[in-house]
């Protein structure tokens, strides 16, 4: 049996329930799939997706400042503690720091109940995120804006709490990628998806004839309507033929391997 305790905001969670569906194909168990609700990712997961056959479980787990520092705190420091109750526990310092051949020994105990905690995928995938599917609503957001809009590039612009993104990948970057597109043709449509309103009204002030937006309900990770917003903008990003985006941003990298597209990270 395996049991999944994805961490992170969407797109992380996404990546590590990838791995873990194609984990279970090769020792053929039982997955079950722990999804917390916090102040990182506060939207249950059947709001988003259609649960793939693949997943046996899903349980929602709603937490508070405290049950989450617990969390952590376990998750990082105590560990041998989910030994009452799993045979293997993984954390993201074993993820890190475990080469892959040490993973592999790991997984090929079919007999063991095994705990993954983490942020990263673990585990290759040929079919990158192809058990996922948004649920009915939002897949027809997804559907009429792209039928509507047709943007050809796509840009993800990362900010707020992502300090990383913010310094490596500058405002000013993605101004220089649309103006040099401009340039080959003045036509080009860009479908920004940005987690800052100052940033979205910068450009649509700069290009308000060229870039086009999904129109968001809240930007508050803490709001389930900004997470399902947010899935509707990675599905859209995913449908340009291009992507530019934001340094160490999973956001970025998500949307590209669903589409299975080029991006480019803008650093400066």
């Amino acid at each position: 049996m395996i049991t999944i305790a994805p961490t992170g905001g969407l797109a992380n969670r996404m990546r590590v329930i990838d791995s873990a569906i194609e984990l279970n194909k090769k020792l053929n168990s039982k997955l079950i799939i722990k999804w917390h609700l916090n102040k990182e990712l506060n939207c249950r997961f059947e709001n988003l997706f259609i649960k793939p056959h693949a997943i046996n479980q899903i349980s929602n787990i709603k937490e508070n400042i405290i049950i989450t520092f617990i969390r952590k705190f376990i998750n990082k420091f105590l560990p041998f503690l989910y030994r009452l109750k799993y045979d293997i526990i993984i954390n993201q310092k074993k993820i890190d720091t475990f080469s892959k051949e040490c993973l592999d020994n790991i997984f090929s105990n079919t007999q063991k109940h095994i705990f993954i905690t983490t942020y990263s995928r673990f585990f290759p995938s040929d079919n990158t995120y192809k058990e996922f599917h948004p649920v009915n609503v939002l897949k027809t957001r997804i559907i009429n804006f792209n039928n509507k809009k047709k943007p050809i590039i796509g840009l993800h612009i990362r900010r707020t709490d992502h300090i990383k993104s913010i310094n490596k990948s500058p405002t000013e970057g993605f101004i220089e990628i649309i103006k040099q597109k401009l340039k080959e043709n003045k036509k080009t449509k860009f479908f920004l998806s940005t987690d800052s309103k100052e940033e979205e009204i910068l450009l649509l002030n700069i290009f308000p004839e060229n870039i086009v937006v999904n129109k968001k309900r809240s930007l508050n990770r803490n709001k389930p309507e900004a997470i399902e917003d947010a899935l509707v903008d990675l599905y859209c990003l995913s449908k340009c033929e291009k992507l530019y985006g934001s340094y160490w941003s999973s956001f970025t990298q998500t949307a590209a391997d669903i589409g299975k597209i080029d991006f480019k990270v803008v650093v400066k």
